[in-house]
């Protein structure tokens, strides 16, 4: 067993498996990163995704794991996040949602605004609308936490 599979997270190649099939299908990058290959890692070591439109977002959520989160500004269109946390700590894991609310916010339309907030769901908590609408999700409950950046 290597030490990704003891943290719970799949091997490297699996990731890069996971990300180069979201490049493919989206035809872009994943812009919250400087590497899009393999997402991008807060200071916590959690791994996080960002679409940068409705097709990446689409992807994004078709790619990812039911236990990961769910992220996107809570009024008006966002890129979505995904973020997959291990943190042991309730801080550390604030911590790294709070770095992919930031981003969420710094990519989106009112990244000059002084506060939004942005919504956080479990993964298996949003259901793609993708045969109505690229992007469109439905919410199966209220977020499990909303975050002012």
């Amino acid at each position: 067993m290597d030490k990704h599979q003891r943290l719970g997270n799949p091997s490297p190649p699996v990731e890069k498996h996971i990300q180069m099939e979201i490049l493919e299908k989206s035809g872009g990058h994943n812009k919250g990163c400087n590497d899009a290959s393999n997402g991008c890692h807060t200071d916590q070591g959690c791994l996080y995704w960002l679409g940068r439109n409705d097709k990446e977002n689409d992807v994004l959520l078709s790619t990812s794991r039911q236990n990961d989160w769910w992220l996107h500004l809570s009024k008006g269109a966002s890129p979505h996040g995904i973020l997959r946390c291990a943190c042991s700590s309730e801080g550390d894991k604030r911590r790294c949602i709070g770095k992919v609310c930031g981003e969420i916010k710094a990519h989106s339309k009112q990244a000059g605004a002084r506060k939004v907030s942005v919504d956080v769901h479990m993964r298996r908590n949003v259901k793609s609308l993708k045969n109505k609408k690229d992007g469109l999700v439905e919410l199966k409950k209220k977020p499990d936490h909303v975050m002012a950046v």
